[in-house]
């Protein structure tokens, strides 16, 4: 139920993928764009004119120790991103949200691997900037110093409930189970036995 390209911000295959899960309609995208600045990022995200509830964009990337070849590399924020969401889905549901200090903070047991850095360690400012632009910041606090998600905005531009990644989750996974629950009952009647047995289900 979720798609991730990680490092990956060419605008025609962000652009397709946008257009293909919303077609879909059954996953969301955690997407990557340029910029290594809080600005840069900012005017990305407001110059490609995104508007969509199916996918979500983080900021900075994070730095990991690559044990195979003995250095450390900068891995964009789509991959601790999709470590989240897997942790949050193993401890509670997807319709949680993917953020915060209880299920998204950066450690070995959320997402998998230490993290060494933020490649941006960004201050209120900055963060409230971020979320103001439908970017879901990546922070650091002094009680978790390798760092933690710290929003769950998804990029669609007017306010409302599906402006939330745990809403959009949430509708994603009722329509499946909605679906595979309602394959019983095509070609049947439209009477309150029909009606029961779908409630049943």
């Amino acid at each position: 139920n979720l798609l991730a390209i990680p490092g990956v911000n060419s605008s025609k295959v962000v652009d397709y993928a946008i257009n293909a899960i919303q077609n879909r309609a059954d996953a969301f995208y955690i997407l990557d764009v340029t910029g290594s600045t809080v600005d840069a990022v900012v005017q990305e995200v407001k110059g490609r004119g995104f508007d969509t509830n199916y996918a979500g964009v983080y900021y900075p990337p994070i730095r990991v120790r690559d044990d195979v070849n003995g250095v450390a590399v900068t891995l964009p924020a789509s991959v601790p991103a999709l470590g989240v969401y897997a942790f949050t889905d193993r401890v509670s549901q997807p319709w949680f949200a993917p953020a915060g200090l209880n299920r998204a903070g950066l450690s070995k047991d959320t997402i998998g691997f230490d993290v060494l850095s933020i490649t941006d360690c960004l201050d209120a400012d900055e963060r409230d900037s971020l979320y103001e632009n439908r970017i879901n910041p990546i922070a650091r606090f002094p009680d978790v110093p390798k760092g933690v998600i710290w929003g769950q905005k998804t990029l669609q531009l007017k306010a409302s409930a599906l402006d939330r990644i745990n809403v959009r989750r949430l509708l994603i996974r009722a329509k499946k189970l909605v679906a595979s629950a309602v394959k019983f009952l095509v070609f049947e009647p439209n009477n309150p036995a029909t009606q029961t047995r779908f409630r049943q289900l």
